[in-house]
Parts: C-alpha cells; sequence; structure tokens
C-alpha cells in the first residue's frame, strides 16, 4: 500500500526497503534469534546482509493463502521493517530530522457484506476493544485523539475552544488506538544503507480483555432493514403469509422426527395419515420444516420464549398481538384466534424440546400477512434481541483470542511542521 504525507514541496512515501520486496507493503520479518533486533539491524547496513533478510521475510500462509504469523510462545518473532523517500525526482531517501514519531497499528479485518477495519481502542480510561476505525475517521485517521483534535485548530482561541467542544460532543472523538512504536535504525545502519529505515516488533499476542462485550453488527450490515437480514429469516418473521401444516390438528411431538429424518421408514409414534404427508416426498414435510425452522429461529437466535431481559420480553409482547387464526370447526360460525406468542411457546415445548407434560396446542391455519409497519417493528425487536443473544453468548472478548480473525498492519510516520 502506498503512502503519501505531504511536506512544503513534496510528498514522502512508506514502503518496505526497496531493493528487498519491490513494492510499498511494510517488509514482514519472522526471526527465532535470540537476538533478533540486533541482527535485523545488522543485515540491514550491507547490500548482502539486505539480500540474507529476503530469506526470513514472513512466508506461512494458510489454506485460503493469507499470511500467518506465529506468537513469541513459539519461538518466533516478527519485525517490521519500513524505508521512507521522497517522492521527487531521484527518490532520496527523507531527512530524518523531519520526522516527529513513527509507529504502526494491528488492525482486524471484519466482512459481513464489505470489508471493515477495526481497531483495538481506548476511550476516557476504559478499554473499549475492537471498533471500527470509520469511528475515528477512517483508516488514515491519527490514531491518538489529542492529535487528531488538533488538527482542525484555526489559531484562534475563542473559535478553536468552541470547535473542541462541539467535537467533544461525540464520544468517538476521544478514541485511541493502540500504537506500537515504530524507531529510526541507528545512524550508522542509515548510512550505510543510503535509506531512512525504521523497525518495530509486530504485536500477535496480548493479555488485554476488552471492558465491554463487542457490539452486534458494528458494521450495520446485519441491521434489521438489510437484505441479509431479511433473508435470513422464515417467512413469518418477514411479516409475510406463511401456511401452516396439518392445520386444524393436535400437535403430536413424533412430526419433528417424521419431517426432519432422511429415512422412508415410518417413525412408531407416528399415524400412517400423518406419515404420508410428512414422509420425504409427502406434500406437508417442507412445510413442517419450514415451522420447525420458526421454533428455532425465535428460540434459539432471538431467545423470545425464555429470555428474560428487556428485549426479549418486547418481543414475546409483539408475538401476542399477532392473532393466529384456527381452522373451523363443524358447526363453527365464529372465528377463532390464538395469540401467536402463547402458540409457539407450546409448539417448542412440544416439537423441540419434546416435553411429555406440554399441553399439545391445536396448530392454527397459517401466519397472517403483517402490515408494513407492523412487520418493520417485528424485524427491528428481532435485530434488537439478537442483539442481545450475542453479547450474553460473546463475553468482552480479548484481543487476538479470535482463532480465524485476519488482521492489517499499518505503518506511519508523522512530519514535523
Amino acid at each position: 500500500m502506498k503512502t503519501l504525507l505531504r511536506q512544503h514541496e513534496h510528498e514522502t512515501v512508506l514502503g518496505a526497503p526497496r531493493d528487498i520486496q519491490g513494492d510499498q507493503a511494510p517488509l514482514l520479518l519472522q526471526r527465532s534469534d535470540g537476538d533478533f533486533i540486533e541482527a535485523v539491524l545488522d543485515e540491514l547496513k550491507t547490500s548482502d546482509g539486505r539480500r540474507r533478510l529476503k530469506q526470513s521475510r514472513a512466508s506461512a500462509s494458510n489454506a485460503s493463502g493469507v499470511l500467518k504469523l506465529f506468537q513469541p510462545v513459539q519461538r518466533q518473532h516478527h519485525v517490521a521493517v519500513l524505508e521512507a523517500w521522497c517522492d521527487t525526482p531521484g527518490e532520496v531517501r527523507i531527512d530524518p530530522s523531519r520526522v516527529a514519531s513513527a509507529g504502526l497499528v494491528v488492525r482486524r479485518v471484519r466482512t459481513n457484506g464489505r470489508a471493515v477495519l477495526q481497531g483495538w481502542m481506548r476511550s476516557k480510561g476504559r478499554l473499549r476493544g475492537w471498533i471500527p476505525v470509520a469511528r475515528m475517521d477512517g483508516h488514515s485517521g491519527d490514531p491518538v485523539s489529542s492529535l487528531r483534535l488538533a488538527r482542525g485548530k484555526t489559531g484562534v482561541a475563542d473559535i478553536d475552544r468552541e470547535l473542541g467542544l462541539m467535537a467533544l460532543q461525540n464520544e468517538d472523538a476521544l478514541l485511541n488506538e493502540h500504537v506500537v512504536p515504530m524507531f529510526i535504525a541507528p545512524p550508522e545502519v542509515c548510512q550505510a544503507a543510503g535509506k531512512t529505515l525504521y523497525y518495530g516488533v509486530v504485536p500477535t499476542v496480548s493479555g488485554e480483555l476488552a471492558e465491554t462485550p463487542e457490539a452486534f453488527d458494528e458494521t450495520g450490515a446485519f441491521g434489521p432493514e438489510s437484505a441479509d437480514f431479511k433473508n435470513h429469516l422464515v417467512q413469518a418473521l418477514r411479516g409475510e403469509r406463511m401456511d401452516f401444516p396439518l392445520a386444524g390438528e393436535t400437535l403430536d411431538a413424533d412430526w419433528f422426527e417424521a419431517a426432519e429424518m432422511a429415512t422412508t421408514d415410518k417413525p412408531a409414534g407416528v399415524s400412517n395419515a400423518h406419515w404420508n404427508l410428512l414422509k420425504p416426498d409427502g406434500s406437508a414435510r417442507s412445510a413442517m420444516q419450514r415451522f420447525i425452522r420458526l421454533l428455532r429461529q425465535l428460540g434459539n437466535e432471538f431467545d423470545a420464549f425464555d429470555g428474560s431481559d428487556p428485549a426479549f420480553q418486547a418481543l414475546r409482547d409483539e408475538l401476542a398481538r399477532i392473532p393466529l387464526p384456527m381452522v373451523l370447526r363443524t358447526g363453527e360460525t365464529q372465528a377463532r384466534t390464538t395469540p401467536a406468542s402463547v402458540f409457539l411457546r407450546q409448539a417448542a415445548r412440544v416439537l423441540l424440546e419434546r416435553d411429555g407434560s406440554a399441553p399439545r396446542p391445536e396448530m392454527p391455519s397459517h401466519w397472517p400477512l403483517l402490515g408494513s409497519d407492523q412487520a418493520r417493528r417485528l424485524r427491528q425487536l428481532l435485530s434488537q434481541a439478537v442483539g442481545q443473544r450475542f453479547a450474553q453468548v460473546n463475553p468482552a472478548p480479548g484481543r487476538f483470542e479470535e482463532a480465524q480473525a485476519q488482521y492489517v498492519v499499518r505503518c506511519f510516520l508523522r512530519l514535523k511542521p
């Protein structure tokens, strides 16, 4: 990645030493030396040493071709090496006296419909954990909040004070990303190499734990009105009409086995009439599987039946406002309904929990088509419930504890005025 820093008359380019890697990504080395920093600096002095450095570039990758770094307990250390040069004819090395400080950040890549970079953040004395870097002026914003806030100063005290107060109304203004310092190579190394070189150790382990649970769907890509969220829901929870199987029949716990099993052998507890409808080629099989999925989503994903948090109670209250029509019995002229909250909880006890003591309700005819406002309200409550569910099963995370996470390293220099 080519990084440009503007100076008075030209820009500065950051990248790997040009005679080692040939691109503008940081050079990442994997070293097992006892004194690996001293060894790397010694090899940077000469062209032969820099050629040897090529042999210690981090190169292990996973099955997807993503570079894999190791932890110190494995006696492997990773060093990022950076060269800074002027983007002018001749591309001479930058004067180190022009550099105020240098550092690197390790950011986690989150993909939920689109790639989002997250930084390990603190604010107001609290360790906030992984938060999208977009909340602190994007991937190129300074990781330190005081420097970001100083950038917009006008030099007029009254104006700057008011601008500062306005900025502080946004709690994200005080986010500080964890920065690993990068150090300039000793003068004799830079002089011998004819380059301005910086180095820093890339962290791959941390004992830090965020003080708050990770927020659900920080990217907003799985919000209640997103296509991904809607498509994930079974028809009824999207607000669409959904016909129920075996309408008017009393629920039987053995229906679950009949609809879910792949064999053509009839389960012992299922009647012939019901088996003919629920067997692999039966006309009611797909509808029963869809109904079971409805129960699973409400019970497992949204905790709609047993959750004590207000988010789950609000969802149950909304389900109670949805009447499910019953099949008219012989001689009946007045339509009967049952609240969705009551019926679905009883159905889950019978079909999913196989609770022999649970009452066996009658299967309604269908889930009705909801009005647009009610359907939108239901999706919003489902989204809030799944967010609360996520918080319950995902305690405050450690920095590098997610096994399959991917990260990027971004290096930077701060130039003096």
